[in-house]
């Protein structure tokens, strides 16, 4: 198994933290997380895709470990990130796996830098619609009038209903880590889901291109077939897939179907 190496790359705007595994030579693989996240969004998976590619495990800029960026935020600020850790490393031409806002992120990158990525993974992509004023699930709300237990139960219910089909995903180990990562991040990500709109960014991804959704994805709003349907519809060359008995965070709760299914698209 793979050891994952925590690293920095220091930029203009402080240090771009992401973790590291598998061996130099090889073929370099971005993994982008999702919103409030970091790399450990890739626990369950970055060793495994380390045996086959140089994984890089990011954390975006305003999350994690790495710099806030400086204000307005905008997607930018967050894309530059990626930018900044490719060039810092020497990499030209990658593969990539996203989630999530991470997602989202990823293909706003390749607006202009499409070229960088050799094929792209997007899983769960977010941009399409949802703001803060939309309701998912059984979503519950924190309030200011709430105590710090209470908000923190708010959380950990969420967490449960929203990530995962099934809530035991959720355990001590996982509600601990995620904690940590919600309150690293510095920057609200619902004003960037309302724009960009991911199906009007998905003609400039040219790249060889598969999009899965877990199979109970609640986060897909309205629906995850309007959300497929919306894709192909944008990139008719798009493989789309989903992982069954799989909620939002399919690489987490499914990861060996979601490793091989990835693996059979990044190395065909």
């Amino acid at each position: 198994m793979a050891r994952l190496k925590s690293k920095t790359l220091q930029t203009p705007d402080g240090p771009l933290a992401y973790t590291e595994a598998g061996a130099g030579d090889k073929e370099p693989l971005l993994l982008v997380h999702g919103g409030f996240g970091a790399a450990n969004h890739w626990l369950k998976n970055q060793a495994f895709f380390a045996a086959h590619y140089r994984t890089l495990a990011i954390d975006l800029p305003a999350f994690g470990e790495s710099y806030r960026p400086p204000k307005p935020h905008t997607a930018a600020s967050v894309t530059q990130g990626i930018g900044r850790l490719l060039d810092g490393l020497g990499i030209e031409k990658c593969l990539c796996a996203a989630f999530s806002f991470g997602a989202t992120m990823s293909v706003t990158y390749c607006q202009e830098n499409a070229s960088r990525f050799k094929k792209l993974v997007l899983l769960g992509p977010g941009g399409l619609g949802i703001t803060g004023d939309v309701k998912l699930g059984d979503e519950r709300r924190a309030t200011k009038e709430m105590s710090p237990e209470e908000k923190h139960a708010v959380f950990v219910h969420n967490q449960k209903a929203l990530m995962f089909k099934n809530p035991a995903c959720a355990d001590e180990a996982y509600l601990s880590q995620s904690w940590t990562n919600l309150r690293n991040s510095r920057m609200n990500i619902y004003a960037m889901n309302r724009e960009p709109y991911l199906p009007d960014l998905l003609a400039a991804c040219s790249m060889p291109l598969l999009i899965l959704w877990g199979d109970a994805d609640v986060i897909a709003y309205p629906t995850p077939e309007e959300r497929r349907s919306a894709c192909q519809k944008a990139a008719p060359h798009a493989e789309l897939g989903v992982i069954p008995d799989a909620g939002h965070m399919a690489q987490w709760e499914q990861p060996e179907v979601f490793n091989e299914r990835v693996l059979k698209f990044l190395s065909s």
